[in-house]
């Protein structure tokens, strides 16, 4: 079996074209990725007590990573990233390819929303104008 893995975890889908997240920016080891999760529309137990389960025929996916401590301007090129992605802004809707590893191949033109997102800060430094952000999480939801 040829796998197909090009090198990048997640793809933003802006305009007609895909843009690799930067992997520089992810803290790999933070990365999770629960792709093809069962919903289950109903599960109960019989009287023997075997279970019993209907499951939905669509899989939803969920991603995380963590940033590693970011500069404003490496920070500013995130945000910018995912705004230009944001296909409904203001429910943070977005289209991504990424790397699946449940199917070990990409899963293209996925709709995903972005929960809200906390920004810590470690440090200011008024004198070059920068902020220095703490390792910050960044979510993707399947609709």
């Amino acid at each position: 079996m040829a796998l197909s893995f090009n090198g990048h975890l997640l793809y933003l889908k802006i305009g007609n074209s895909y843009q690799a997240f930067p992997n520089s920016y992810i803290e790999l080891r933070s990365w999770n990725s629960t792709p093809r999760q069962r919903l289950e529309l109903k599960a109960e137990r019989n009287s023997s007590g075997d279970l019993k389960r209907v499951t939905a025929p669509k899989f939803k996916t969920s991603l995380s990573f963590q940033t590693h401590t970011l500069h404003l301007a490496e920070m500013a090129e995130v945000r910018s990233l995912f705004n230009r992605a944001f296909v409904i802004p203001n429910q943070r809707k977005l289209i991504v390819k990424y790397w699946d590893d449940e199917l070990m191949a990409y899963r293209t033109d996925v709709q995903m929303y972005m929960p809200d997102t906390q920004y810590p800060i470690i440090d200011i430094n008024s004198r070059d104008r920068d902020i220095l952000y703490g390792s910050t999480t960044f979510e993707f939801v399947e609709y």
